[in-house]
C-alpha cells in the first residue's frame, strides 16, 4: 500500500523533512552509513547523503516496492538496500548485490523515470533470494547465465506488475 502524500511537498530530500514526513521518528540518520534509514516492513532502505534527486514520495514508493518484490518471492529474511548518487566502492554500474553481506546497492542519480532504478532493485532482490536459497555461484552474475537471466526476467515482471498499482513510476 502506498500512503497518501501531499504533492505540494515535492521537494528534494533533506534529513529533517525525510525523517519527519516518512518515519514519524521511526527512522534515523546513521553516521556509520552516512545515510537516512527508512523502515520498509522488516527490510531497510538507506538513502545516502549523495542522493539529491529523490522526493519523499519517491522514497515511499521505493520502500513499498521493496516489500512488494520480497512478498512476491516469499522473502521473510530482512534485506538492506542502499540508494546512492555516487559510483565507486560497491557500485560500478547501476546496481550491485553483495552475497557476503546481502547488501543491495542501487545507483539512482541521473536515471530517467523511477521505474529505471526500481527495475535494478528488483533484479538485485532476485539475486538476494537466490543467495538465500544457496544457489549462487561465482559465475551467477555472468551475462547469459541462468541466474542472471532469471533476475532480468523477474525485474521486468515486477515493474509491469507494480506499474499497474503505481503508474507514477513511469513518469
Amino acid at each position: 500500500m502506498i500512503l497518501p502524500f501531499d504533492k505540494s511537498k515535492k521537494k528534494p530530500l533533506n534529513e529533517v523533512s525525510l525523517i519527519n514526513i516518512l518515519t514519524g521518528g521511526g527512522g534515523h540518520l546513521s553516521e556509520q552509513e552516512s545515510s537516512i534509514e527508512i523502515p520498509a516492513g522488516n527490510h531497510k532502505l538507506f538513502i545516502t547523503k549523495s542522493v539529491d534527486n529523490f522526493t519523499p514520495e519517491k522514497v515511499k514508493i521505493s520502500a513499498d516496492f521493496i516489500k512488494f518484490c520480497c512478498k512476491n518471492l516469499g522473502i521473510n529474511h530482512p534485506c538492506k538496500v542502499y540508494f546512492t548518487g555516487k559510483r565507486g566502492g560497491p557500485i560500478q554500474t547501476t546496481a550491485s548485490f553483495n552475497p557476503n553481506t546481502n547488501d543491495i546497492w542501487i545507483y539512482v542519480k541521473n536515471r530517467n523515470m523511477l521505474a529505471d532504478p526500481l527495475r535494478s532493485l528488483a533484479h538485485e532482490i532476485r539475486h538476494f533470494k537466490q543467495n538465500l536459497d544457496g544457489v549462487l555461484t561465482e559465475t551467477s552474475g555472468d551475462d547469459g547465465s541462468p541466474h542472471e537471466n532469471e533476475a532480468n526476467s523477474f525485474s521486468g515482471l515486477m515493474i509491469r506488475m507494480y506499474g499497474k498499482i503505481c503508474p507514477g513510476i513511469f513518469e
